[in-house]
């Protein structure tokens, strides 16, 4: 069965690993590509994409509307490639 990303994200918040490794599977390409895109460093963009997902799942349980989820993966990916870049 295919679940959707608001009842994977519902089944992360009730602990639930196993979703969470999908959501990774589903989107790990999507976040590594966007911070790569913004940043063109094949490492820093790995170590981005890692940072992302500790966040997803930290704050996870505060998604109001996880059926945005993918938009609200890019948003964090964009916002720790902003982070990187000011670090620098």
């Amino acid at each position: 069965m295919i679940c959707t990303d608001a009842e994977l994200v519902n089944k992360v918040c009730n602990g639930d690993m196993d979703a969470f490794s999908v959501l990774i599977s589903k989107y790990s390409n999507a976040v590594y590509g966007v911070a790569y895109g913004k940043l063109g460093d094949f490492h820093i963009a790995q170590d981005i994409a890692q940072e992302v997902f500790v966040k997803t799942y930290r704050k996870l349980p505060n998604l109001k509307e996880p059926e945005k989820l993918a938009s609200w993966l890019y948003a964090v990916t964009t916002r720790e490639c902003i982070k990187h870049l000011i670090r620098s």
